[in-house]
C-alpha cells in the first residue's frame, strides 16, 4: 500500500479537526482530556508562524484517480536544543483502525523523518 501524502490545509477537503483532536484520544481512551477546540487547532497550525505541521495519508485506489478521504495523519513540530541543535518532535501518528497494518503509519513516519536523513534535524 502506497498512500499519497500531503500537508493538511485548512478549509480544504481532508481531515476534519475533530478527527485530529479526538481520533487518537479515543484510541487511548483519553477523549475527556482534550482541552482545545477545532478553532484552536486551526489557528495554531495555519497562522503565519504555525506551532505544528500535519501530513495526511490518503489512499490512491487506482493510478490516476483522485485521492480518497484521509485515513491517517502525522502531527509534528520542530524544536531546538542547545545541546543537540535542531529537533523534530512527532506528537501524533494516527491511522484509522480499518487501515492499520498496511504500512501507512510507516510511510507517514518516513516522511516526517526526512529532515533527519538530511542531517539538518535530530529526531525526538
Amino acid at each position: 500500500m502506497n498512500p499519497a501524502r500531503r500537508p493538511w490545509r485548512p478549509g480544504g477537503a481532508g481531515l476534519s479537526p475533530s478527527v485530529c483532536m479526538y481520533g487518537i484520544a479515543e484510541h487511548h481512551q483519553l477523549r475527556h482530556q482534550v482541552t482545545i477546540g477545532a478553532q484552536d487547532l486551526q489557528a495554531d497550525g495555519f497562522g503565519p508562524n504555525p506551532f505544528y505541521h500535519c501530513l495526511l495519508a490518503e489512499l490512491l485506489p487506482r493510478p490516476g484517480e483522485l485521492p480518497g478521504p484521509p485515513v491517517g495523519y502525522a502531527l509534528f513540530f520542530f524544536g531546538y536544543s542547545v545541546n543537540h541543535g535542531r529537533l523534530v518532535y512527532l506528537e501524533n501518528l494516527y491511522v484509522e483502525a480499518p487501515y492499520r497494518g498496511r504500512g501507512i503509519g510507516k510511510t507517514l513516519l518516513s516522511e516526517v523523518a526526512k529532515p533527519i536523513y538530511s542531517k539538518t534535524h535530530k529526531f525526538s
